[in-house]
């Protein structure tokens, strides 16, 4: 069985029981919303839709599936940025428990109270696609899901 846990704030540990994530393989294709990566709508459990990199995520109660690619969480760069160019800041939000594997992924902080880490202009509320802004666990940061 697989779930991801929200890791709290982008440079503390992974902690609690989050909400149940599942994956799915990743490969080129295309979008409806004309929107490719991170945060992408697609469908989990069908077609690859997702761009080459890329796995499609579903949240337990999200408001769909999307677009998410690995990353390196602790790492000194977080490569989520890295051609992001979707509202709010692109972080290594989610980990992927497969056992005793863990696999780190891509999300969307749109909204939190520590300002110095994503200014007001940039986390305003706004998500990819169909996303939208919620608290995942009780942290200051809320991430698009």
């Amino acid at each position: 069985m697989r779930m991801v846990v929200p890791v709290l704030a982008i440079a503390v540990a992974c902690s609690g029981s989050g909400p149940a994530l599942t994956d799915g393989g990743g490969s080129a294709g295309g979008s409806a919303s004309g929107y490719r990566g991170l945060g992408q709508p697609c469908t989990y459990g069908g077609s690859n839709e997702c761009p080459a990199g890329f796995d499609c995520i579903f949240v337990n109660g999200s408001n769909g599936a999307w677009c998410s690619n690995k990353c390196d969480y602790g790492s000194a760069v977080d490569t989520c940025a890295s051609g992001y160019d979707g509202p709010g800041s692109a972080r290594c939000a989610f980990a992927l428990v497969s056992g005793s594997a863990v696999a780190y992924y891509c999300g969307v902080l749109c909204a939190e109270t520590n300002t110095s880490v994503c200014p007001p202009s940039v986390c305003d509320g706004a998500c990819p696609a169909k996303l939208t802004c919620s608290q995942i666990q009780s942290d200051a940061e809320m991430l698009c899901n």
